[in-house]
């Protein structure tokens, strides 16, 4: 249905973005009937995963996550590689995530970020689960050593 629509002009999802300098102009990506159809190009295998997980002083000086960054890196059917950034919402505070994928190559992010509750859908149509309330999940060291 979507597609009838967006194909007859009737609806288009968009992304706002500065992209460098220059007036504002409307590009599409991923609307043509090669990349609805293309079934190589939708199967992905998984490169890699990276977590730094470093440390460093806070202004009081207690030691601290110096990154919140998670990544994995899959590549699409095509040779394609995407880059997902998974990292807290509010870099300051405990909260919740986002999803933010990057196709290599790409100077500007063109995939668009991911809700929490379309990545848990996905994720219960494959049979996992996630649980999204960030209250879920020790605070400290200490106290994930305790769970």
């Amino acid at each position: 249905m979507m597609r009838v629509l967006f194909n007859s002009k009737r609806v288009f999802g968009i992304s706002l973005k500065k992209v460098g300098s220059g007036s504002a102009r409307i590009k599409f990506y991923n609307d043509t009937k090669k990349a609805f159809t293309d079934q190589a190009s939708m199967e992905f295998k998984y490169n890699y995963a990276l977590c730094k997980l470093g440390t460093k002083r806070d202004k009081a000086g207690e030691q601290t996550l110096s990154s919140q960054d998670t990544r994995f890196v899959i590549e699409q059917g095509n040779g394609a590689q995407h880059d997902f950034q998974i990292k807290a919402n509010n870099s300051t505070d405990f909260s919740g995530l986002k999803w933010e994928p990057t196709s290599k190559g790409s100077s500007a992010a063109r995939l668009g970020k991911a809700t929490v509750e379309l990545v848990i859908r996905a994720m219960e149509d494959h049979g996992l689960s996630f649980d999204k309330a960030n209250t879920s999940y020790p605070r400290s060291a200490l106290k994930s050593l305790l769970r």
